[in-house]
């Protein structure tokens, strides 16, 4: 959501049709997975093992994202 405000001044080849309705719909549409997933009793694996790997990963990139990086090669 905050890539365009960031990056207001760019000039991007590619424009987002009905920006920034269809980054809301987007959202909505990931948070209507996650409710159809949590209904769904077959679908249980999905928040026993991808949710948690989702924020791990997630906590992982934002503690790493403020280290410097290190030249290799």
């Amino acid at each position: 959501m905050s890539f365009r405000r960031r990056h207001a001044d760019a000039a991007f080849t590619v424009r987002m049709p009905l920006f920034p309705w269809m980054q809301y719909a987007g959202i909505a549409m990931l948070a209507a997975v996650l409710v159809t997933m949590g209904l769904d009793s077959h679908l249980d694996v999905s928040w026993l093992y991808g949710v948690p790997w989702v924020a791990l990963i997630s906590l992982i990139y934002f503690v790493r994202r403020g280290r410097p990086q290190t030249g290799k090669g």
